[in-house]
């Protein structure tokens, strides 16, 4: 299977420099907190958190694991790569990080209040979908609550650029884009009911391409042609509620 720890632990080894624009990955970043901070009412600063993906904390400018562990009262990551365990401990060394599969996580019955599960279930098939939803139901607590991402097929242009990505450019594997019809009855399934759903990070996706190419002018002229960028895009997704502009879409689930 293609999530397997050896799989994962190559791609990381291989790893040249993170795919998004400094730009950009700040964004992504900023977006998840603002996701966190309104679907999470308040309640961090008493809960358990698990964190699915250290992909971010690894590589990139786009992680958040410094926001959780401010503001919650344990935090744990999990990620099936050695490597990418490894490399998150050394920039994160505060972080529980556990080398484990979302499909078997080594964390007890009703022991996490809350798990952010970030883009990190669309790299695996249907049938592991399903063990990974069984397990966070499992390890969440009485009314927990499940943050999910996943690529979005409902975004017609991202979808177009992750298929011709997938197709002929080489890199990490991906799975599937995600249209809400089917996540939705997987979720429900599995013991969890869908509260709210909202997209995030609203840049068109050849944006982070023409971005880096022109990052030493950007850098020349401080940044404000990309800022002004990502905002103008970013009204367009204002609060979630356009469905078809963000990257990711975004369910919050709560444990029946």
């Amino acid at each position: 299977m293609m999530h397997e720890r050896d799989y994962w632990d190559e791609v990381s080894l291989n790893m040249s420099g993170h795919h998004l624009e400094t730009g950009i990955a700040l964004y992504k970043r900023q977006q998840h907190i603002r996701l966190i901070e309104e679907w999470t009412e308040g309640k961090l600063s008493n809960s358990s958190v698990l964190k699915t993906d250290g992909f971010e904390e690894a590589f990139g400018g786009d992680f958040f694991s410094d926001f959780l562990l401010e503001k919650t009262k344990k935090t744990f990551l999990i990620d099936i790569s050695k490597v990418i365990c490894e490399k998150t401990k050394t920039h994160f060394p505060a972080l529980n990080v556990i080398t484990a599969s979302v499909t078997a996580v080594p964390l007890k019955n009703s022991s996490i209040d809350i798990v952010i599960s970030n883009s990190t279930l669309d790299h695996l098939n249907t049938s592991d979908v399903e063990t990974a939803l069984y397990e966070l139901h499992r390890i969440l607590s009485k009314n927990g609550l499940l943050i999910l991402t996943l690529d979005n097929a409902n975004n017609v242009l991202y979808k177009l650029g992750y298929s011709i990505k997938k197709k002929y450019f080489k890199g990490y594997h991906q799975e599937k884009c995600y249209y809400v019809e089917d996540i939705k009855p997987l979720l429900e399934k599995n013991g969890f009911a869908v509260d709210e759903i909202q997209s995030i990070v609203h840049i068109p996706t050849p944006i982070n391409f023409i971005l880096k190419w022109v990052s030493p002018i950007d850098k020349l002229l401080f940044r404000i042609p990309s800022t002004s960028l990502i905002s103008f895009f970013d009204f367009f997704g204002r609060n979630g509620r356009n469905i078809c502009s963000g990257w990711f879409l975004a369910l919050k689930c709560v444990k029946k």
